[in-house]
């Protein structure tokens, strides 16, 4: 299981290290008539011809030549699209002084596209409200807010603005071993300890495969000041200080058909713009039985 476990956490490095970043946000989606903002990378902006088009579904948006007083940004108001649709776009980015071209995937979400029918999300917080409740009930997600981890009673919870405290985690123990899935998300404190679990996998989830396994999950969404790291030495997962190389990277136990994961974003922040948290949940609600 060791030797498992060491290949993994090997493989999830090797992908942080080759990874390149083109943008600020990568690649994501956008809600249906949402604008599209994009922001350059500094390093990668050097061109003084750097050309953008704007394609969704293979046909020309918009297009132009950045200037000096864009400030690296690229926006455009996106149309509205069929309902519980899911659309494909691109940003194409060309520069002939250069000799070097871009393409960024973008998916635009219909409405009803995510959608949530019978299952119950409980949000376990210590602050008193959740940021854009509008969008969450919008989008039909039931969902309860508790102070204690005793009132929670499906399989699926969300953890945001709570300390990790002893008594916690071995209800998460628990609650992942008889098939429960957690998000912890940024702005969480304390220390996890799972020198006790059983344990199949330990991933740490690089931006690529999170688009991968997501598409339009937008891993660069509201950082934190601190990051998950993991600390496989004395089985502890720890709140450290960010960084840009590790910041958006999540980290994921899995234990059976359970499975624990770590985010160092704070993806309700924007959830009226961005849908990734909504994404997220709607794969996790989906694979349960799987």
């Amino acid at each position: 299981m060791n030797k498992l476990l060491l290949l993994l956490l090997t493989l999830g490095y090797s992908l942080m290290a080759q990874e390149k970043q083109v943008l600020l946000e990568e690649s994501r989606s956008y809600y249906s008539g949402a604008e599209f903002v994009y922001k350059l990378n500094d390093n990668f902006v050097t061109a003084k011809d750097l050309n953008w088009r704007l394609v969704l579904a293979e046909k020309t948006l918009a297009q132009g030549q950045l200037k000096p007083q864009d400030k690296n940004f690229i926006k455009w108001q996106l149309p509205k699209v069929k309902e519980g649709s899911f659309v494909t776009g691109n940003l194409e980015l060309i520069s002939a002084s250069n000799q070097m071209s871009q393409t960024i995937p973008f998916y635009l979400l219909g409405d009803k596209q995510i959608s949530f029918k019978h299952d119950k999300v409980f949000i376990l917080s210590d602050g008193p409200e959740i940021e854009n409740e509008a969008t969450l009930s919008a989008h039909g997600l039931f969902y309860e807010l508790v102070q204690n981890h005793e009132a929670v009673s499906s399989q699926f919870l969300i953890l945001k603005d709570v300390q990790l405290y002893d008594d916690l985690n071995v209800f998460l123990k628990s609650f992942v071993s008889k098939g429960g899935k957690v998000l912890v998300l940024g702005y969480c404190a304390g220390e996890f300890d799972f020198g006790q679990w059983n344990l199949d996998k330990i991933e740490l989830l690089s931006k690529k495969s999170l688009n991968t396994e997501i598409k339009g999950f937008n891993t660069t969404a509201v950082s934190t000041k601190e990051s998950w790291e993991l600390d496989f030495q004395h089985k502890l997962i720890n709140l450290v200080e960010s960084n840009l190389d590790t910041a958006s990277y999540s980290i994921r136990l899995r234990s059976g058909k359970g499975e624990i994961v770590f985010f160092s974003a704070d993806l309700f922040k924007h959830l009226d713009k961005d849908p990734s948290l909504m994404l997220y949940l709607q794969k996790m609600i989906q694979s349960k039985n799987k």
